[in-house]
């Protein structure tokens, strides 16, 4: 990634975005991160360098929704989405958005 580059975490779960945060920030990565998909949207990440981790269930614009969106603003943000429950439901349809990864995690 340039060094530039940002990790944009979008999860409503203040215990796991911060988690993530803290973890990333080890790891030596620039994290920005998010409580809501509206929130990242209106900042203008989806715009800059870097990468998005997304939790798919959220109140509101949940993650599929954001990875629609980000496709109709054509954004080239590479997308890796998390998600506590896997259903047969939510899973093809979050493969169908084309992220880089699909991340399941367990509960806390």
């Amino acid at each position: 990634m340039p060094t530039d580059a940002v990790v944009f975490v979008v999860d409503d779960d203040d215990a796991v975005r911060e988690s993530l945060e803290i973890s990333l920030k080890l790891a030596g990565h620039q994290v920005e991160s998010f409580a809501s998909a509206p929130d990242f949207l209106a900042s203008g990440a989806p715009s800059r360098s870097g990468c998005l981790i997304t939790d798919i269930r959220m109140p509101g614009m949940d993650g599929l929704e954001l990875q629609e969106e980000l496709k109709k603003r054509n954004s080239a943000l590479p997308t890796h989405s998390t998600q506590r429950f896997v259903s047969q439901a939510s899973g093809p349809c979050a493969l169908d958005n084309q992220p880089q990864a699909a991340l399941r995690r367990e509960s806390g």
